[in-house]
């Protein structure tokens, strides 16, 4: 029985070894994801600046 209960827990081990692994995958996917969407984000702010600046120097227009 000890043996049974051995192998067992490392089956369970390894499992948890590989979701963890599977959790570390995603994350790292999510980041680049979100850091991806920031930079257009910021891209859409400076252009959107330069235009209103623009605008600001030709009285408006």
């Amino acid at each position: 029985m000890s043996e049974n209960v051995q192998t067992a827990m490392f089956e369970i081990l390894k499992k948890i070894q590989g979701d963890i692994t599977l959790v570390r995958t995603d994350i790292g996917q999510f980041k680049l994801d979100t850091e991806t969407h920031f930079e257009r984000i910021e891209t859409l702010v400076r252009k959107r600046r330069r235009c209103d600046a623009g605008h600001d120097a030709f009285g408006g227009r």
